[in-house]
């Protein structure tokens, strides 16, 4: 008894013409927030920008299906945050650093900080901007695209 060749297989390089190609396993391929694979990775360090990238200005990033800012503050140590401001929603990334870890929101001037609150320093921290800190702000929302 001889065996028959499928169709696709009498032709030169058919086979690259027929490929059973698998469904999607949202299991493994998904990596948003609440999915099997997303909730996973978020238990490791992952990398998200190199740290010649941190200058003055915070740095918009997106992973895992989040959007998140990165910044290093006057002391030197890198922060990160989700990019929306809790209080207004706006964005941080035209945000102005300031020190011990905080982040200035654009319009309101209402600080957001990557450390906890042990290391922030006290509940009566003063979190509010001078008029110079202020203006700085104000100019560079205006220069922003």
């Amino acid at each position: 008894m001889a065996a028959t060749r499928a169709p696709f297989l009498k032709t030169r390089y058919g086979g690259y013409f027929h490929r059973n190609v698998p469904a999607e396993d949202t299991e493994l391929t998904h990596v948003g927030p609440g999915t099997p694979c997303g909730e996973y990775l978020r238990r490791f360090w992952q990398p998200v920008c190199y740290s010649d990238d941190l200058k003055d200005l915070p740095l918009r990033v997106q992973i895992l299906g989040e959007e998140l800012v990165v910044f290093r503050d006057g002391s030197g140590t890198v922060g990160l945050l989700e990019l929306h401001c809790p209080h207004r929603g706006t964005s941080l990334e035209f945000g102005l650093v300031g020190a011990k870890g905080t982040l200035h929101s654009p319009p309101s001037s209402l600080r957001s900080s990557s450390l906890n609150r042990e290391r922030a320093g006290s509940k009566e921290e003063d979190m509010s901007l001078s008029r110079k800190e202020r203006a700085i702000l104000l100019k560079r929302l205006a220069e922003a695209p």
